[in-house]
């Protein structure tokens, strides 16, 4: 990788010492800085002042005397040497036992690090945020350091650069990621155990490898993960995130049955040694939910039918005890959906009433996590308005009602959309009914 000029944060830092305990020292009182460091702050114990960006940094001048800047006829490398045993001196004097105390007051040196690290991935920082984790990898081979970034700082940045991602959808982020994770495992074979891959680690790697519709190299590093657990490394099973990461990946990719066959082994994996995989991995109502969204927008024949199955197994397992897979009104509402792109089952539209009749009663009983939207009301009303059937146009025309009837007393949720007025119009349109014109000319009125 081609790296940029120094940033700002990191050329600030070559005007701060480290001290040996790990935490940053300004030159002017060797104050030592034991809490995540702003600009500002860094910008002030270096110079002296708070006064911006703007001010000059004489970075050639820390802890050098007089005496050797005189001393004209010694060579750079001895004048460096000189520098280098100077400020280790000062460094050691000033900063004994500091880690440990901090330690003891709750703080720690590689925590303040991390939470930096952290800070710049969640800002969009990738970069900034690799050039502070290579500055302290330097700084703890130089000597200046005696702890060295760990699993975790790794983590923080590779996740930067997923999360760059987001931001810029042509972004070869995976690119980025597999780098550090193949720094990471030379470290680890070099004798750095503390910075070993972990689940974690493969987690952002699967989701990075999602984001860039990678579904292959995502399931291929899943299965990886099976075989390390299988081989006896049991700290990297897969768990809950990987698997619906994965589920996630191939609902984006329009691929519902491979994202089924994964929740189904998912499912199967949590059985196979429930003791010690219980709690690891647990297909729950995400999982399904993600499935169930894939179907219903799938378009393909017979997918109405693979989402009702689905939901009907997700009320099976929570009646059975199974709290974790709670049907919600995402669930109903993706599978009315489903039934509402069904056009070749002449009873879809009898389907997606059911469903929200279910969902209306459940409701009404106190369970608001299920009380239907606009977007369940306009599914029903679609498959209504798509099923043709007799009287079809007045059942459509009536939950129109009953959403503007709601939303004038106050439900924000149920406020009808363009798409519900012409699903309406649409229904009336195709029913033939001689009072379809005068419906559909006053719902155009009431649109304008």
């Amino acid at each position: 990788m081609n790296y940029p000029r120094i940033s700002l944060m990191a050329a600030l830092l070559n005007s701060l010492v480290l001290g040996a305990e790990g935490f940053l020292v300004s030159p002017a009182g060797r104050q030592i800085i034991d809490r995540p460091i702003s600009k500002s702050q860094i910008f002030s114990d270096a110079t002296g002042s708070s006064s911006g960006g703007n001010a000059d940094i004489d970075i050639s001048s820390t802890s050098l005397t007089p005496s050797e800047t005189n001393k004209k006829q010694k060579s750079k490398a001895q004048i460096n040497a000189q520098r280098r045993r100077h400020r280790r001196h000062s460094i050691d004097s000033s900063t004994s036992n500091t880690r440990a105390t901090s330690i003891a007051k709750g703080k720690d040196p590689l925590i303040s690090l991390n939470m930096n690290l952290d800070y710049l991935a969640k800002t969009g920082r990738a970069e900034h945020a690799e050039e502070l984790l290579l500055k302290i990898e330097g700084l703890f081979a130089a000597g200046y350091y005696d702890i060295r970034p760990d699993s975790v700082s790794y983590n923080s940045v590779m996740n930067a650069y997923a999360l760059k991602k987001s931001e810029d959808p042509n972004y070869n982020s995976a690119a980025e990621v597999m780098r550090l994770l193949r720094r990471m495992e030379d470290l680890t074979e070099e004798g750095q155990a503390t910075v070993q891959p972990n689940v974690i680690t493969l987690n952002t790697v699967i989701a990075t490898f999602a984001k860039d519709g990678e579904t292959e190299k995502a399931k291929k590093l899943l299965e990886d993960m099976e075989k390390l657990y299988q081989s006896g490394q049991k700290d990297m099973s897969p768990n809950t995130i990987s698997y619906n990461t994965l589920i996630a990946a191939f609902a984006k990719a329009k691929m519902p049955l491979e994202a089924e066959n994964t929740l189904k082994l998912m499912m199967r994996k949590s059985r196979e040694d429930e003791k010690a995989r219980a709690e690891e991995i647990k297909a729950d109502a995400v999982a399904f939910n993600t499935v169930l969204h894939a179907w219903s927008t799938s378009g393909i024949r017979g997918s109405a039918q693979r989402a009702q199955q689905l939901l009907d197994h997700m009320v099976k397992l929570y009646n059975a005890g199974n709290q974790d897979v709670k049907p919600d009104v995402f669930s109903y509402t993706s599978t009315i959906a489903a039934h509402a792109q069904d056009q070749k089952d002449p009873r879809a539209s009898d389907r997606a009433l059911e469903l929200l009749h279910k969902m209306e009663n459940q409701c009404a009983l106190g369970a608001d996590d299920m009380c239907p939207n606009t977007v369940a009301y306009t599914s029903v009303i679609n498959a209504l308005a798509k099923s043709g059937k007799p009287g079809a146009a007045i059942q459509a025309y009536d939950i129109l009602l009953e959403m503007e009837k709601a939303y004038a007393s106050g439900n924000d949720d149920l406020k009808p959309d363009l798409i519900c007025y012409s699903s309406v119009i649409d229904a009336f349109a195709k029913s033939g009914e001689e009072y379809a014109g005068e419906k559909a000319l006053q719902l155009l009125e009431r649109m304008m």
